[in-house]
């Protein structure tokens, strides 16, 4: 069963909580405040806290604040108890993070309800990302082989052939084994991020508002200055606020622009459009690239690749699997077109800053 800290300075609550888990099998250890607890976690991690809020030392809303500042590897549920006096307190709880919460007195099935509840959230969760795990760990070598190649490959004949290569052949080898392994670098960069956003995707980010205009500026500046495509690039912006925070716009964008660029030829047009649309922004990219089957795109958020004919395609589901995490997580609908040999049209739809 589960280990659960109790964490209430009062004795004969405290003890009434201990010996109703422990009769329903949990393994249960206690805490008099918020200070004890924090030890105790220290040399012990519980799978669940119930904590009251009023307590001396440290209450229970200040535990709760160290033990998630903390770089942890592992989620702990919370459920506070609270008399209803302390509603405020509740309130700022729940818009913290916190599980959930208990009004004293409280009926003993409630609580082990409680219980039961969060920690089968918890092992749902864990579930969801050991797979995710599992994907990113049988995909990853797959990936980085692409990149891999070619800085093996010519170092590989630098090592052979130094004194019969001329200084040019060498610049040459060189600079494809620096862009290759600059590809890897982003790759690698991608993978954690994806992995970040996988791990923390229920945690609410600041409300704040991010111009579109500015957004698709910065990313055609970037983009077009990392593949040398900003010629190709045909921005057509109606300017609005949206409610997405700027860097996580700029990374959707940023990763539907690199795919574009990868995928069509250079010299053919990017269009990027965008307008407002009731209480939504709509920005449409298009590209005449070798387009994408409805089972590519189906399963690109799982890392399966377009067929890599004459074409260098490491990255392709990882970027929109990136783009559709953080479409999720602030509310953006996600939406590709796209026929084989013709084009492929990814929609976006955001929120639009109200306030």
């Amino acid at each position: 069963m589960a280990d659960v800290l109790v964490v209430e300075d009062n004795f004969s609550t405290r003890n009434n909580i201990v010996n109703l888990l422990e009769k329903s099998g949990y393994t249960v250890l206690s805490a008099e405040n918020g200070l004890d607890a924090l030890e105790l976690i220290k040399y012990e991690t519980p799978d669940l806290v119930i904590s009251d809020i009023m307590m001396p030392r440290m209450d229970g809303m200040e535990l709760f604040r160290s033990v998630n500042a903390e770089d942890r590897e592992d989620y702990i549920p919370f459920i506070f108890l609270t008399a209803k006096t302390e509603i405020s307190d509740y309130r700022e709880g729940m818009l913290a993070g916190a599980d959930d919460y208990i009004t004293k007195p409280f009926k003993a099935k409630d609580l082990l309800r409680s219980v039961e509840t969060r920690l089968k959230k918890k092992a749902r969760l864990e579930r969801k990302i050991e797979k995710f795990k599992s994907s990113i760990t049988r995909n990853i070598s797959h990936e980085l082989r692409t990149p891999l190649v070619p800085i093996i490959g010519y170092s590989q004949m630098i090592k052979e052939n130094y004194r019969q290569l001329d200084p040019k052949e060498i610049l040459e080898m060189s600079e494809r084994i620096n862009s290759s392994g600059s590809w890897m670098l982003r790759l690698i960069e991608k993978f954690l991020l994806l992995v970040e956003l996988e791990e923390n995707g229920s945690q609410e980010e600041e409300e704040g508002s991010s111009s579109m205009k500015e957004a698709v500026e910065t990313c055609v500046a970037r983009i077009g200055s990392l593949t040398g495509r900003k010629k190709d690039f045909m921005p057509n912006i109606k300017d609005a606020s949206v409610k997405v925070p700027s860097s996580q716009l700029e990374r959707m964008i940023a990763e539907l622009l690199e795919n574009s660029t990868r995928f069509s030829n250079s010299g053919s047009a990017i269009e990027i459009t965008s307008y407002s649309e009731g209480d939504y922004h709509i920005v449409t990219i298009t590209d005449s690239g070798k387009g994408m089957t409805p089972d590519q795109i189906k399963y690109a958020s799982s890392f399966l690749q377009h067929s890599r004919e004459g074409m260098h395609r490491a990255g392709l589901g990882l970027g929109l699997a990136i783009v559709r995490k953080i479409a999720e997580r602030n509310g953006v609908e996600i939406c590709i077109e796209s026929e084989p040999g013709m084009f492929t049209k990814v929609r976006l739809k955001l929120p639009l800053w109200l306030k």
